[in-house]
């Protein structure tokens, strides 16, 4: 019966040994994650902005282009 306690409890350290792990590398992967859909909104706002000064000179010249 005692046996059976230690072995229990060495079981028991290990797996709350491991679910920690598990979280360690949770919490590492969703750091990550929360960093790389940071740098993509940013990513996305420089690629709006482009756009946006893509079109304004487009426009120019379209209108230029016309009125001659």
């Amino acid at each position: 019966t005692s046996l059976m306690a230690i072995v229990f409890i060495a079981f028991a350290v290990h797996l709350s040994y491991r679910t920690k792990q598990k979280l360690q590398n949770f919490y590492k992967q969703n750091n990550q994650l929360a960093n790389t859909y940071v740098e993509l909104q940013n990513n996305c706002q420089i690629l709006e902005q482009r756009q946006e000064k893509y079109l304004k000179t487009t426009k120019t010249i379209v209108h230029d282009l016309r009125s001659q």
